[in-house]
């Protein structure tokens, strides 16, 4: 599956949530992924975005609006989209727009970070670690077996 195909299984998902369907839908950041995204939402599904947040482009276009914006408007009326991958941007992102948008709010179209590790075991660690994280789920992480390479969520 190329980035395309995958950026319309995604947002067919989205398109198809009816409790989604109710809300309007803004996009963070606007770069290469964010007008991919847009694309395939106007022209495809026909919805247009009620906004687009980006604080390298909000000066340029004004129509585009800096993140500070949320802060004078009720964020639980729109449903954010994260349409970007990059990695060294990435948990910046993330954090950013949650200082201003709920969870439930939030889709996230690259909802797993590219994995910093290319050894399959600490990689599989890091994958369960950021889930723990991410989730914010109480408890704690351990390896065992030095051999095989496993590991377990301990509550």
């Amino acid at each position: 599956m190329n980035e395309y195909d995958y950026l319309k299984f995604r947002i067919n998902e989205i398109v198809n949530s009816t409790d989604k369907k109710k809300r309007k839908l803004v996009l963070y950041p606007f770069g290469k992924q964010g007008m991919q995204i847009k694309q395939i939402l106007n022209w495809q599904y026909g919805i247009e975005e009620a906004f687009i947040i980006d604080d390298g482009l909000y000066h340029l276009n004004s129509s585009i609006k800096p993140l500070e914006y949320l802060k004078n408007i009720d964020t639980s009326q729109y449903i954010f989209v994260i349409t970007s991958d990059n990695l060294k941007y990435w948990d910046e992102i993330r954090s950013n727009i949650r200082k201003y948008v709920k969870n439930e709010n939030i889709i996230d179209m690259y909802s797993f970070k590219p994995l910093t590790y290319s050894n399959v075991r600490t990689a599989s660690l890091e994958l369960a670690a950021r889930e723990v994280y991410d989730k914010n789920i109480g408890g704690g992480m351990c390896r065992s077996g030095s051999v095989s390479g496993k590991f377990c969520i301990t509550y």
